[in-house]
């Protein structure tokens, strides 16, 4: 029932024989009038109703105040607000772009300032900081107003469930166009790498915002669309999964993932198959970012090396799943991913077999004419071969010793029969029951306690690991040597 039909009734339900014409003609009129539209009228007239007037009365002023909330509250006022403050916003940030591209904007006069010292660079550091908050705020005034003016359209075409997950869809999609549009933007990992990590925080704060794990969506696939970007996610992750791991020790806890981690497994395993062809270490670290908290299982995260007075992290498992990428996949790594794999040789426990894999991938890499090598990749690809060249060398002589068989400069050979108490191999020649010690330089005579000379043995360790794999030196694009 309207307010003027509750008032119209109230006031002749009181007529009786005494009542004036003027009374009932006000109590017929106000159902046909707006309510709010004749208060004078009605309150002279209710003057002589009392206290039923007097409710009224404030009857009709409560529902004025609750009109106004509501429509204050309403799908339309709110585009309304958000339509004007985007239009707005977008004549500022088209305006930006412009001054971006034709290098005046105060980001590029800034940049040119900052890392000056003196008073020329904190003016140029505090603009450049400036310039980005506002462009923030100009990309979320946006990203309201097309939030409020798709969740009517597709309200009305799918229902509510299908339109929050369409409209989420749209969300991240204008925020992807809008992070590849700021070329700025595109062009600074550092600014990239501190988006996503403010992206994990806001999804850490609130699990349930779609509209952020949107947002963290279309990062993922505007900075994982290249080596470089993959690398800073990497990176990223792998800090948050070290403080994760330092404070549950610290706390005596076992360390879990946050919501912001979670989120992110889950749409870059969906999103992008973990990114498996290009960064595998990542692609299994996502895989074991899982409720019973494999990821924590795997050995500890590091400090494995520091780019620019920044921190990076990793740990030995995920470093050498690069092992299992062809030479190509090396060629084209991220840095992250051949600091980690740099760090899992000379730190973990590689099989010989993966080491001489990673060790003939890198050399490939290098010398193949038909695989181009990203810039500044090759430094990092011989740090790796000579790594693994060492450590090869060293458990092919280890392993040489135990399980090797020798031939001394008669023919005859020596067959290996184990270990004794002080660690020594033993050896027993063939064709007679005498046993030689070997200590790995000198075989010793054991009944007669002779030291044989090394010279008469035609074969050594070192002697067969080279001529397997030749003297080390590092590989450079173009040379054709065999390894």
């Amino acid at each position: 029932m309207g307010g003027g039909q509750f008032a119209s009734k109230l006031l002749l339900a009181n007529v009786n024989e005494n009542t004036g014409f003027f009374y009932v003609l006000v109590a017929m009129l106000i159902q046909t009038v707006p309510f709010f539209f004749v208060p004078s009228i009605l309150k002279s007239s209710m003057a002589a109703m009392g206290n039923i007037g007097m409710k009224v009365s404030n009857f009709g002023r409560g529902l004025n105040r609750g009109t106004t909330k509501m429509i204050q509250k309403s799908d339309g006022y709110r585009y309304r607000v958000a339509k004007t403050q985007a239009k707005s916003a977008n004549r500022t940030l088209k305006r930006q772009t412009w001054r971006d591209i034709h290098g005046l904007s105060v980001r590029e006069r800034a940049s040119r300032w900052a890392g000056r010292g003196g008073v020329r660079g904190a003016i140029g550091d505090a603009a450049a900081s400036s310039r980005n908050r506002s462009r923030e705020w100009r990309i979320n005034a946006v990203a309201r107003q097309k939030d409020v003016e798709r969740r009517a359209q597709m309200t009305a075409a799918g229902g509510l469930a299908g339109a929050e997950r369409r409209q989420n869809e749209e969300l991240r999609k204008f925020h992807e166009n809008t992070y590849r549009g700021d070329r700025t933007f595109m062009s600074d990992l550092d600014a990239q790498e501190l988006e996503y990590e403010k992206a994990l925080e806001a999804v850490d704060r609130d699990p349930t915002n779609e509209a952020e794990v949107a947002r963290l969506r279309a990062l993922q696939d505007v900075v994982g669309s290249t080596p470089d970007g993959q690398d800073r996610i990497q990176r990223v992750i792998n800090r948050r999964l070290y403080n994760a791991q330092e404070a549950a020790r610290s706390a005596g806890l076992p360390p879990v993932l946050s919501a912001g981690m979670q989120a992110a497994k889950e749409t870059l395993m969906s999103d992008h198959g973990g990114f498996k062809s290009g960064n595998r270490g990542l692609a299994a670290t996502l895989k074991d970012m899982n409720a019973n908290g494999d990821v924590f299982k795997r050995g500890n995260f590091e400090k494995i090396g520091e780019v620019n007075g920044r921190k990076i992290y990793g740990n030995t498992y995920y470093g050498s799943q690069a092992v299992n990428g062809s030479a190509a996949e090396l060629a084209n790594a991220n840095d992250d991913t051949l600091s980690n794999l740099l760090y899992s040789v000379q730190n973990g426990n590689m099989s010989t077999e993966k080491l001489e894999s990673i060790y003939r991938n890198a050399s490939e890499a290098i010398t193949n004419d038909n695989i181009s090598v990203k810039q500044g990749t090759e430094t990092y690809l011989n740090d790796i071969r000579r790594a693994a060249y060492a450590k090869m060398q060293a458990d092919f002589t280890s392993s040489y010793v135990n399980h090797g068989e020798y031939v001394d400069d008669k023919g005859r050979t020596y067959t290996y029969l184990g270990t004794n108490n002080n660690g020594d191999a033993e050896y027993q020649r063939d064709g007679s029951s005498k046993i030689y010690t070997f200590d790995g330089t000198d075989f010793m005579d054991n009944k007669t306690g002779k030291i044989l000379d090394g010279r008469r043995f035609s074969q050594s360790a070192t002697a067969m690991f080279k001529a397997k794999y030749g003297d080390y030196q590092d590989l450079h694009p173009g040379m054709k040597i065999k390894h």
